[in-house]
């Protein structure tokens, strides 16, 4: 539990509750508000964690919808990830294992099981179209993905945000859907888009993450 605690972005190296984790905890105990759990899904999927690498390659390329996974197709997926990225073999026990979690993540209501990622088939999952995070999960989200990747930049390409590394897979949204939540953050004066020429620019107006939370779970839970 605490493994996947940190994971999802709820404790830190040293078990203690992030700010996320306080928050959520104090608002939502049973963790099973969507803002919640997309937020802990975020954190489990973000390209530079606290989530295992792994976990983000499979949401990015099996968890899109219409696909149908099985525990075998994971636990190959797994095995494969780590050969290619740490050059070892894990044991069939292990990744076997490690699929059983993830897709229970996705499918069980102890779990992430709310947004609605997967419907459990026999012998299969499918993936459905979930509907779109709140606003304010993105703002959390980009605040700390640009503190990750673009901590010492005023602003990115558009595009970074759309690209397999970005935040519209994690999310599973359409171009056309990303493209609509960033003009209300630019409404909210979150974000602000310059469009002149491409590449289009995206400047961060807000970038604390624990401001985004306080409003996300109400003003007053810090």
């Amino acid at each position: 539990m605490p493994r996947y605690a940190f994971g999802a972005g709820l404790i830190d190296q040293k078990n203690h509750l992030t700010p996320f984790g306080e928050l959520a905890v104090r608002a939502d105990p049973l963790l099973e508000q969507p803002a919640t759990q997309w937020l802990m899904h975020y954190f489990l999927s973000a390209p530079h964690g606290p989530g295992p690498a792994f976990w983000h390659d499979l949401v990015v390329s099996h968890l899109r919808p219409g696909n149908d996974l099985t525990k075998a197709g994971i636990t190959a997926a797994i095995s494969g990830f780590v050969e290619r990225t740490e050059g070892k073999s894990l044991g069939e026990r292990t990744t076997g294992s490690t699929a059983t979690i993830f897709l229970g993540t996705y499918s069980k209501s102890d779990g992430l099981g709310y947004l609605g990622f997967l419907e459990e088939q026999k012998g299969s999952y499918r993936v459905q179209k979930t509907s779109a995070p709140p606003t304010t999960v993105l703002a959390v989200a980009l605040a700390d993905f640009w503190q990750s990747h673009h901590s010492e930049r005023l602003s990115i390409n558009l595009d970074d945000l759309m690209g397999e590394q970005g935040l519209a897979d994690i999310f599973q949204m359409s171009q056309r859907d990303f493209e609509g939540a960033l003009r209300e953050l630019q409404s909210d004066r979150i974000i602000d888009i310059h469009r002149t020429a491409p590449p289009y620019q995206v400047f961060l107006l807000q970038n604390n993450p624990t401001l985004h939370l306080a409003k996300l779970y109400g003003n007053d839970a810090i």
